[in-house]
């Protein structure tokens, strides 16, 4: 359970709260949170113990998600949020995720080759997609 700290009067329930607690404390004490942070702080409250009393995570926004650690609860509730928490240090995009930020810097800011297609001249990046190109010149020649 969670009581607003600053007015005493708003009480939520569980981890589904914590965008709630966030946007009521941006509209209403002009206090921005992370939304992450927040979790973190409700996480407790979704611990669960099995029959040999193994600990997992229930995420409270999917029915039948569990997880073995509250990292990977936290990493997973990132998909629930509006929120863009990993920030490209090469331009001003924002991500969800370390994965999909790790390809974007990869794809948009890496050292990629591109590669010419020997028999049309157009390039692409890297060998993989000039592999798959090469395939439509294979029907052509047939």
């Amino acid at each position: 359970e969670y009581v607003c700290n600053i007015c005493q009067v708003v009480t939520f329930e569980g981890l589904t709260a914590a965008p709630l607690v966030a946007r009521h404390m941006k509209m209403n004490h002009e206090v921005k949170l992370n939304v992450i942070k927040v979790y973190k702080y409700l996480e407790t409250q979704t611990q669960l113990f099995d029959e040999n009393g193994t600990v997992s995570y229930k995420c409270p926004l999917c029915p039948n998600k569990k997880v073995l650690n509250p990292g990977l609860l936290r990493l997973h509730l990132v998909s629930h949020s509006d929120e863009n928490v990993y920030f490209c240090s090469k331009c001003d995009r924002t991500f969800k995720s370390f994965s999909v930020l790790n390809s974007h810097v990869k794809s948009v800011h890496g050292d990629v080759k591109y590669v010419i297609c020997p028999t049309c001249g157009r390039s692409y990046k890297g060998a993989k997609s000039l592999a798959v190109h090469m395939l439509i010149h294979s029907d052509e020649r047939r």
